[in-house]
C-alpha cells in the first residue's frame, strides 16, 4: 500500500508513514502496485472479445433519401399544318351524297386510311408480293378460299358417301335380309307395289 498523503510505499503493519509521519488508516490506505519482475515471464494479456456492435434500426421513411425529381416527357410536336404536308399526304375531301352533302361512306376507298404509296388494294398486293410473295400467297389461300373450299368439300364428302352407301346397302341387303323372316312378309305385301322383281325376290324369300 501507499501514504494517502505523500505516496511513499508502506508496509502491512505500519500504522504512521516514515516519510511524511502521517497517520495510516485503512480508508486512506491504497494497495501498493506490484512491480513485476524483471527477469520473470509474464503471460501475454487475453485478448479480450470486441465490443457488440450496436443495432442499427431500418431507415425509415423519414430518413429515407430525398427522392430525385423526374423531369417531365417534352412535349409532343403538334402536327404539321396541311401547307406544310405533300400533296400525297393531304386529306382527300370526302364526297357528298346526292341527298344534302353527307358523305357517302360506300363511295370512300377502302383502303384511303393507309399512309402514302398504297393508294389502293392493288398497289397494296403488288408491294407484298415483291416483299414476301409465300406469306401473300398463304395469305390468300387460307384466308379468302378457305371457306369456299370448306363447303365444296363437305358438299363433295356428302354426295359421294350417299352414293357409296346407297350402292354398298343395295349390294349386301339381298344376303342380309333372307336371315330375316320379317323382312320377307313385309316385302311380300308390298310386291305388288315394286313390280315382278320385287314379287319374286319376296317370294323367294318367303319360300326359304
Amino acid at each position: 500500500m501507499r501514504c494517502s498523503q505523500c505516496g511513499e510505499p508502506l508496509t502491512g503493519t505500519a500504522e504512521r508513514c516514515p516519510a511524511c509521519d502521517a497517520p495510516v488508516t485503512g480508508a486512506s490506505a491504497a494497495p501498493a502496485a506490484q512491480v513485476p519482475d524483471a527477469g520473470a515471464v509474464t503471460a501475454p494479456a487475453a485478448a479480450l472479445p470486441p465490443p457488440p456492435r450496436p443495432i442499427v434500426p431500418p431507415s425509415s421513411s423519414r430518413h429515407a433519401a430525398p427522392a430525385v425529381p423526374v423531369p417531365a416527357p417534352p412535349a409532343l410536336a403538334a402536327d404539321p399544318p396541311p401547307a406544310a404536308l405533300v400533296p400525297a399526304q393531304r386529306g382527300r375531301p370526302a364526297p357528298a351524297s346526292d341527298s344534302g352533302g353527307v358523305p357517302a361512306a360506300g363511295r370512300l376507298g377502302l383502303f384511303s386510311h393507309r399512309p402514302a404509296g398504297y393508294p389502293s388494294a392493288g398497289w397494296w398486293l403488288v408491294a407484298g408480293i415483291g416483299r414476301d410473295w409465300r406469306a401473300i400467297v398463304a395469305a390468300l389461300v387460307g384466308g379468302w378460299f378457305g371457306l369456299p373450299v370448306a363447303v365444296a368439300l363437305a358438299l363433295t364428302g356428302a354426295v359421294v358417301g350417299g352414293i357409296v352407301g346407297l350402292v354398298g346397302g343395295a349390294a349386301v341387303a339381298g344376303e342380309a335380309f333372307e336371315d330375316v323372316p320379317v323382312i320377307g312378309e313385309v316385302l311380300a305385301s308390298f310386291s305388288t307395289l315394286g313390280g315382278a322383281g320385287w314379287a319374286r325376290w319376296a317370294a323367294s324369300c318367303s319360300g326359304r
